[in-house]
C-alpha cells in the first residue's frame, strides 16, 4: 500500500512521536547510507497531485515570568466570561488550574501598595 493509498493524519511531531516511530521502524544495519546521485536514480517518480506531508518544527524556549503573565492576561481577555461559565467542558478545563487561578485572582485584587516588589 503506497502513501497515496492511505490517509496520513497531520500531527505535530513531538519527541514522544519520534521515539515511537523509531521503535516501529528501526534502522536496518545492512543498509548503506549515502551514495550521492546514484540514490536519486532509485527514487520513484510520483504524480504532482499526490497528498503531501508537512512537518513543522518548533523550538521551545523557556518563558520568563513576565512573558507568562503577559500571555495569561492576553488569553484571559480573549475569553468570553459572560458565556463560558455556562459551558461545563470549559469550566472543567479551568478547574484544572483552580488553585493557581484563585491565587492569581487574589493577587490582582490586592492593592498595589501592599504588593511586595523585587526591585
Amino acid at each position: 500500500m503506497g502513501l497515496s493509498d492511505r490517509h496520513v493524519p497531520k500531527q505535530t511531531l513531538t519527541i514522544r512521536v519520534l521515539e515511537d516511530l523509531k521503535q516501529q521502524y528501526p534502522l536496518n544495519p545492512n543498509e548503506k547510507r549515502g551514495g550521492g546521485k546514484k540514490q536519486l536514480s532509485k527514487l520513484e517518480e510520483v504524480e504532482d497531485n499526490q497528498e503531501t506531508i508537512s512537518i513543522e518544527a518548533t523550538e521551545l524556549k523557556e518563558l520568563t515570568q513576565d512573558e507568562i503573565a503577559n500571555n495569561i492576561v492576553s488569553l484571559a481577555k480573549k475569553l468570553n466570561t459572560s458565556e463560558i461559565w455556562k459551558d461545563k467542558q470549559i469550566v472543567e478545563i479551568l478547574k484544572g488550574a483552580e488553585k493557581e487561578l484563585i491565587a492569581l485572582g487574589h493577587m490582582v485584587l490586592t492593592p498595589s501598595d501592599k504588593v511586595l516588589t523585587s526591585n
